[in-house]
Parts: structure tokens; C-alpha cells; sequence
């Protein structure tokens, strides 16, 4: 079973759904904030919230998927 017990084998999804969740979410209200606060008329800023959200979720997904397989080993 590994470092984890039965109990514990999906917590590390549940921890990667809401990583990935709250990056895309953060990205996305941080990039509407700097739209408000620099009065874009376009969505410029949000759109790239929501880029740098989703590769950094992306990014945390692989590496908290990348611990769960060394671990298993």
C-alpha cells in the first residue's frame, strides 16, 4: 500500500481537484481585478488570469500525480 493507508488513496485526488480548481479560479479573479483596475474595455487581463490559473493548476496536478506514483514504488 505504501506511505499511504487504504483510508487515505483518494485524498491525493481530492487535493489535486481543488488545487487545480482554486489556481484557475484565482487566476481568473485576479485578472478581472487588474482589468477593473486598469479599465480595459476588453477581458485582455482575465484571459490571461485564466491562462497563468490553468497552467499553474497543471502544473501542481503533474507534480502531486508525479509524488502519488513515487510513493506507490
Amino acid at each position: 500500500m505504501g506511505k499511504y493507508g487504504s483510508k487515505n488513496r483518494w485524498l491525493i485526488f481530492i487535493a489535486v481537484g481543488f488545487e487545480l480548481g482554486s489556481a484557475v479560479v484565482a487566476g481568473l479573479v485576479i485578472g478581472s481585478y487588474v482589468d477593473e483596475w486598469a479599465g480595459t474595455r476588453s477581458p485582455y487581463f482575465t484571459l490571461v488570469g485564466l491562462l497563468a490559473g490553468g497552467i499553474t493548476g497543471f502544473t501542481i496536478l503533474i507534480k502531486m500525480l508525479k509524488i502519488r506514483n513515487d510513493s506507490k514504488e
